[in-house]
């Protein structure tokens, strides 16, 4: 046998490769490209620094707030985006709703709303957000490493959805208030 015919060399190098995450598990295929939204420049740099821990994932970008990640989404076409609910300028809802219109991308949002304000999540998921995380303060039990875990998983998840274009239709309604037909 001649020499690398028998590939010796190369399984244990990419296994060593692999395990020191110097080469993603997903061979041939190019990185999840994120778009992070979030008016916090603490948060939106800690969920930008988790995503780029990991191997299979690229920050491509971060928005201040929806109206720019409108125009980001529209420039950088990005894979996923993570979206705060609450920013000033143009909320994470509003965003949404023009993104899954314009530029359908799967979006997780983040929120940091407690069961209170549960129909601000079912409002982001009946807009078309694919997932939602409740942004957690480090006294709650959740180890910080699941909340990282818990992250990336969902935005890995979110890659491999696809989502369509949204249209909005207004109902119409009579003088009497009753929607016709």
């Amino acid at each position: 046998m001649g020499v690398g015919t028998s590939g010796s060399w190369f399984w244990p190098r990419l296994s060593r490769l692999l395990r020191d995450g110097k080469v993603s598990e997903r061979i041939g295929a190019r990185k999840i490209r994120v778009l992070v939204v979030d008016d916090s420049v603490f948060m939106g740099m800690q969920v930008a620094g988790i995503l780029n821990e990991d191997a299979e994932i690229e920050v491509v970008g971060r928005a201040m707030n929806g109206a720019e990640a409108l125009k980001m989404v529209e420039d950088l076409n990005p894979d996923v985006v993570t979206m705060d609910v609450e920013m000033p300028v143009m909320d994470g809802l509003t965003s949404l709703k023009h993104i899954m219109v314009r530029f359908p991308v799967p979006t997780v949002m983040i929120s940091s709303f407690t069961w209170e304000g549960a129909r601000t999540i079912f409002d982001a998921l009946r807009f078309g957000a694919v997932d939602v995380i409740a942004r957690r303060s480090s006294s709650e039990n959740e180890s910080l490493e699941a909340q990282r875990a818990s992250l990336v998983a969902k935005v890995k998840r979110a890659a491999s959805i696809r989502v369509e274009r949204f249209s909005y239709r207004r109902s119409q309604t009579s003088a009497c208030g009753l929607n016709r037909g």
